[in-house]
């Protein structure tokens, strides 16, 4: 039985030309199903200095507090990625929220910004700008 996915990357180069890694892998997958439609979802990696940025908030910002930059995180997801969810059968109300691989580019990045302003205005803690290069983490 044929495999229903295929899953690959794009590299772009400085001139924006992209190249399809394992392209002979893709043909093959196409050919298995002619006469079909596919569907493509192009997804823009997330950077590791948009990473690197956000765990280094974290790690402030459980230091500050008294937490690891882990227990941080899972409280930011909890209060700025959380959906309510009920329960007919029981009655009862959970939170759920996604993990942080799972946001988009743009999620992680509104979590970042709301991260920031809540730090400053909650705690008195200002973290530096993503600019500023820190070199303890």
């Amino acid at each position: 039985m044929a495999k229903d996915t295929f899953t690959s990357y794009i590299d772009i180069d400085s001139h924006g030309k992209g190249s399809i890694k394992h392209i002979i892998e893709l043909n093959e997958f196409i050919y298995k199903y002619p006469n079909k439609r596919f569907y493509v979802t192009v997804k823009r990696k997330r950077t590791n200095e948009s990473n690197r940025y956000y765990w280094m908030c974290m790690t402030i910002i459980g230091k500050e507090l008294g937490y690891s930059k882990e227990e941080v995180n899972e409280i930011m997801l909890t209060h700025f990625c959380s959906e309510e969810f009920f329960n007919e059968r029981t009655g009862s109300v959970f939170k759920s929220h996604p993990s942080l691989s799972q946001l988009s580019n743009s999620e992680q990045a509104e979590l970042t910004n709301n991260v920031i302003r809540l730090a400053a205005s909650e705690f008195n803690i200002i973290l530096p700008d993503p600019s500023e290069q820190i070199k303890a983490f």
